[in-house]
């Protein structure tokens, strides 16, 4: 299945591409900011008994809000601005050349876009802004800012500095600690789900994440890893000597079910290779294996 989309830069200069391009860098970096502040003001304000919900609440919605730009702005820039540029009509133009032709319309394979871990995690974002206020639901992107921001100022504003050269060996170290907390940090949510479910007694949410996160396994070494993870230690439940025979066996079949129908090996996912975040997806399909 594919979408139609009209090339709103079809009529740009090569400058006024690169100004685009620079504009949502920086939309990109502050949004990412204002995700990582706003759940650390949360967390400190909530500190405070007597802080009034509506506080709260206005650190919850920034850091949602914030978190809906920061994906919206990804996937814009990766499957519309990228496909414009790649056609080779906005390159650099340089004395006595010319301009390729102009394309009008593009097609975009929609599934490509459904399937990118950046579109699970808006679809995230979103479902949190119609669900009970938690600020565990902001967890993982608080994550996912601290590591996209960590790279950008070492790789794109300090890669010369010692000081870049002393810290990033410190955050190779804590990236994958840090997706894999927030891969399980997804599998809780799914707990809290749960029960907001059976209090509204409505099981949309539940189903709607549930699915997304289904989708992640594909692209997500974290996630798989977070799911084997947890597989493993109700396995060493049910493989008690207390525990009956036949329970022992039904267990089996469900885990033999679940591994059947989820890929549970890790494999090499796309990610960020270049150091230039904004050029390809977000810290979430980070490798969790180098």
């Amino acid at each position: 299945m594919t979408a139609v989309i009209p090339l709103q830069f079809s009529d740009l200069s090569p400058i006024s591409f690169s100004h685009l391009i620079f504009s949502l860098q920086h939309v990109w970096l502050i949004s990412h900011a204002i995700t990582l502040l706003s759940v650390f003001g949360y967390v400190f304000v909530s500190l405070d008994s007597a802080t009034h919900s509506s506080t709260l609440r206005s650190w919850y919605l920034t850091a949602d809000l914030a978190t809906i730009i920061t994906y919206s702005v990804v996937i814009y820039r990766r499957h519309l601005v990228t496909t414009v540029r790649n056609l080779g009509s906005l390159s650099v133009a340089t004395p006595g050349s010319t301009y390729p032709p102009v394309y009008r319309h593009t097609r975009i394979p929609l599934s490509e876009v459904l399937r990118s871990e950046n579109a699970h995690l808006l679809a995230f974002g979103l479902l949190w802004l119609a669900t009970p206020q938690n600020i565990i639901k902001l967890l993982p992107f608080a994550c996912y800012s601290f590591l996209n921001l960590g790279h950008f100022l070492i790789n794109e504003c300090f890669s010369y500095s010692l000081l870049s050269a002393a810290i990033a060996p410190l955050l190779a170290y804590l990236e994958a600690p840090l997706l894999l907390g927030a891969a399980h940090t997804d599998i809780f949510i799914i707990l809290i789900l749960l029960k907001e479910t059976v209090q509204n007694r409505s099981a949309f949410a539940l189903f709607f994440y549930a699915f997304i996160w289904g989708l992640r396994l594909e692209s997500s070494d974290a996630s798989r890893s977070s799911l084997y993870s947890v597989l493993w230690a109700i396995d060493l439940f049910f493989n008690r000597r207390d525990v009956p025979v036949n329970v022992r066996e039904s267990w089996v079949h469900v885990k033999t079910g679940i591994t059947t129908l989820i890929p549970l090996a890790l494999e090499e996912t796309s990610g960020l290779d270049d150091g230039t975040l904004l050029d390809d997806d977000d810290i979430s399909l980070h490798r969790l294996k180098r």
